[in-house]
């Protein structure tokens, strides 16, 4: 199977339910390493998954693909427009909590608002230290309460970033080599992540491409 995991973040009843009680669609759960998984729930009401206070936060899922060329896709919104709300998804993780200790790794690719105006930024965290992977670019016509499907991809040392579908950035860097886990990224608490799918790629013919024909995994859960 091409697929590492899938998560629509349904949970039956009402209220709210931690992340790391959670377990995905397809996949396993959530949290197996030493990252910020508790500070997500879930809300019941909604399946939605968002932090429960302010500050930035990435959780990992627990699958450990082999595969280091993979990429990560949520479906998500900032809600509101505030400067400092971050959504998006991210590959090759190495624990997950942001600049949280020396061991801490990943590339993300993010949409973020403020004064009106989206944003999206490809990045990584590297020993626990945060920096962009080229220029934050703007996105036109941007609406906080519209749900993006934002996507991040790692095939060796090309690292890219999607929006809706379209390739929006596109850098080099070498610095995170390992497998490490998918995951998802979150600043503040009022950006929500609705769905979550990711795939890893194989060697076919000279090339890197997906095991299977690739899918728009999330028009399907919007028109389902």
């Amino acid at each position: 199977m091409a697929v590492i995991k899938t998560d629509t973040f349904t949970e039956p009843g009402a209220g709210t339910h931690p992340l790391e009680d959670h377990n995905s669609d397809v996949g396993g759960g959530w949290g197996s390493g030493s990252d910020d998984v508790t500070s997500f729930d879930i809300a019941e009401t909604n399946d939605t998954v968002s932090a429960d206070s302010n500050g930035r936060f990435g959780a990992l899922g627990d699958e450990n693909p082999s595969n280091a060329d993979h990429l990560c896709s949520v479906n998500g919104r900032t809600e509101v427009d505030a400067a400092g709300n971050d959504v998006g998804a991210i590959v090759r993780g190495v624990n997950g909590t942001f600049q949280g200790g020396s061991s801490d790794g990943y590339y993300f690719h993010i949409i973020s608002v403020g004064g009106g105006q989206g944003f999206h930024i490809l990045g990584k965290i590297d020993g626990g230290t945060r920096s962009e992977i080229g220029s934050a670019v703007e996105i036109g016509s941007f609406s906080e309460s519209t749900d993006y499907d934002i996507r991040t991809e790692a095939i060796g040392t090309a690292i890219k970033g999607f929006l809706n579908d379209s390739e929006v950035q596109s850098e080099i860097d070498s610095a995170l080599t390992a497998a490490g886990n998918i995951g998802i990224y979150v600043r503040n608490a009022n950006a929500v992540i609705t769905s979550l799918n990711s795939e890893d790629f194989v060697v076919a013919g000279g090339r890197n491409t997906l095991r299977s024909p690739k899918r728009n995994y999330f028009n399907h859960l919007l028109t389902r």
